[in-house]
């Protein structure tokens, strides 16, 4: 059975567009850090959230979400010394960082992810799926 929220209580959406934004409402509400009773629905359309899609329908084992190029490259070596097979996919400011296996195009070809990781910052989607850490439901 669905919970529903008692008579007195509202529930209420809060729309943001990026990971700053969020930052800034959860400062403004007193609640820095605390999304501990918060879903967080994290939608990066233009490239972000369609990456990620595009790999797990390429066969991509998982992802891994990083805040910087050099967390990428660095996650990415740590899983590989573990035997992973891994893509990067940095991207800042809409170009190809270098050093990466690609941008954060979302196209990949049938099956080409299959069995591999994908380690992905871009400019804005990887900062706020980061920015919702804490949440109890992402």
């Amino acid at each position: 059975m669905p919970e529903v929220a008692p008579e007195n209580q509202k529930s209420k959406i809060e729309v943001t567009f990026t990971d700053r934004d969020l930052e800034l409402l959860m400062e403004q509400k007193g609640r820095e850090g605390k999304l501990d009773k918060t879903v967080v629905v994290v939608i990066d359309v233009l490239r972000f959230t369609s990456n990620v899609a595009g790999a797990f329908a390429a066969g991509v084992k998982k992802v891994v979400a990083t805040t910087s190029s050099g967390e990428a490259f660095a996650t990415a070596e740590r899983l590989r010394s573990q035997g992973e097979t891994v893509v990067v996919a940095a991207e800042q400011g809409g170009s190809i960082v270098s050093g990466a296996d690609r941008g954060n195009s979302p196209r990949y070809e049938p099956d080409s992810m299959e069995g591999k990781t994908l380690v992905i910052s871009t400019s804005h989607g990887t900062h706020t799926l980061h920015a919702a850490q804490g949440a109890s439901e992402v």
